[in-house]
């Protein structure tokens, strides 16, 4: 299952949770008055039927906005892979890329370099720490870092979170 979030459509689809989640607001304040008003309808159903009506539109519209906000930074941007080899596992399952990198750790550590090799900021980064390797997103600091002990769920998460797709955990695998 690909998880790939084109970034306009991200920002179209936390547009329509706004105004699903005001037009609830609106709904809530004063679909019943319209109700009792224009339609005749008893102020105990109207005040009933704008209520419920208004609070789940609200709920929609919260729930549509929040997927993926805690994951990504706000001025995250898709980056670039240069890897031939990692361009080519791409499109696979998080679950199905970490198996190509235990099964080809040289790619896995090529990748690193080519973290290292980065030269600009904003960007997402993988580093050797010493006691494992550390993913996340660099941009007037280290931000949304997650540790790693085994360099194949590094690089794993390092291209996910590099395509704006998900965020990797060892035990998806």
């Amino acid at each position: 299952m690909i998880k790939t979030i084109n970034p306009a459509l991200q920002r179209l689809r936390g547009g329509i949770s706004k105004v699903v989640l005001l037009t609830g607001a609106a709904t809530f304040l004063f679909g019943d008055k319209f109700l009792y008003e224009i339609r005749h309808v008893n102020f105990f159903t109207a005040e009933a039927v704008g209520v419920s009506c208004g609070v789940l539109l609200m709920i929609l519209g919260a729930a549509m906005g929040s997927t993926h906000t805690q994951e990504f930074p706000a001025d995250f941007t898709v980056q670039k892979i240069k890897n031939a080899s990692v361009k080519s596992i791409c499109h696979l399952d998080g679950r199905e890329i970490a198996e190509y990198f235990r099964a080809n750790p040289s790619v896995a550590s090529q990748l690193l370099t080519e973290s290292y090799d980065k030269r600009h900021s904003p960007s997402t980064f993988m580093a050797d720490d010493g006691n494992g390797y550390s993913v996340g997103w660099y941009s007037n600091g280290y931000k949304c870092q997650k540790q790693f002990t085994d360099l194949a769920d590094a690089a794993t998460d390092y291209v996910l979170f590099s395509l704006r797709r998900e965020r990797w955990s060892p035990h998806e695998g």
